[in-house]
């Protein structure tokens, strides 16, 4: 019962945060552009918290968030697109095999549990941001926004179109 209240309070939080992250890395990579982390509303009711490098950290408990360019100055490449965009995906599946690794090392049972649910949590944002949908009204802040996936689906489209253009 603990480690359910305890991955629903702290893992997702935890996790929605580390996958916006991995949208972060994938850019500020390389990039020179700053970036922008959010957990919680992307406006300016969410402040910044702290800066590390070119990431800038804007915090508040909740279990939805967004990355985003500060103002970006240089028009980004193909490869750093790609790699903002699946930088996301790609952490939160990460997460989710570090976890199903670690859990044939933990005893403890509530700490298995959370392991567990923080590894279903990772799966399930893989999977949710992966498949290229445009999200519905019903998901709150998500709303009319365009998944991970459609994105890359989208800029793999762009590139073909452009590619046949030149022929």
């Amino acid at each position: 019962m603990i480690s359910f209240v305890l991955i629903y309070l702290v893992g997702l939080p935890i996790a929605v945060l580390l996958h916006e992250v991995g949208h972060a890395i994938g850019s500020a990579w390389l990039s020179k552009e700053k970036v922008s982390v959010y957990l919680g509303p992307l406006d300016d009711s969410n402040k910044e918290n702290f800066r590390f490098g070119k990431v800038s950290f804007h915090i508040r408990w909740a279990y939805y968030g967004f990355c985003a360019l500060v103002k970006p100055k240089e028009k980004r490449s193909k490869i750093q697109r790609f790699l903002f965009l699946a930088g996301g995906p790609a952490a939160s599946l990460s997460l989710a095999l570090l976890s199903f690794a670690a859990l044939n090392q933990l005893t403890n049972w509530d700490l298995q549990n959370f392991t567990k649910g923080f590894m279903y949590i990772n799966l399930w944002l893989f999977a949710g941001t992966s498949i290229p949908v445009i999200y519905p009204k019903w998901m709150g802040p998500y709303a009319g926004r365009p998944s991970d996936g459609y994105q890359l689906i989208q800029l793999m489209k762009k590139e073909k179109t452009i590619a046949s253009e030149a022929d």
